[in-house]
């Protein structure tokens, strides 16, 4: 809720989820506190599963080293790929 790049990319990530019913989009409110998360989610019409990592471990287990980063994991658990930065459309 409270990154400006984050924010910017969030209607392009509730589009893809949207016209991807087949994938599972997960998002991860990193440093946030939750209420402010789920508020920001709901406001922009969120409606994938969101997850609250208060103090970025998890991000950091995935090779944050700033944000927004998107991690695209397949069907067995594996990362195929990750993008450091804001995503667009």
């Amino acid at each position: 809720s409270w990154g400006g790049p984050c924010r910017e990319e969030m209607p392009a990530l509730v589009a893809f989820a949207e016209a991807n019913p087949g994938l599972r989009v997960v998002g991860l409110a990193v440093n946030d506190r939750e209420e402010e998360s789920r508020r920001f989610a709901r406001d922009l019409g969120v409606d994938f599963d969101l997850g609250v990592d208060r103090d970025g471990d998890v991000a950091a287990s995935y090779g944050a080293t700033g944000l927004p980063i998107t991690v695209v994991i397949d069907a067995e658990g594996r990362i195929v790929t990750t993008w450091f930065g804001p995503i667009t459309r």
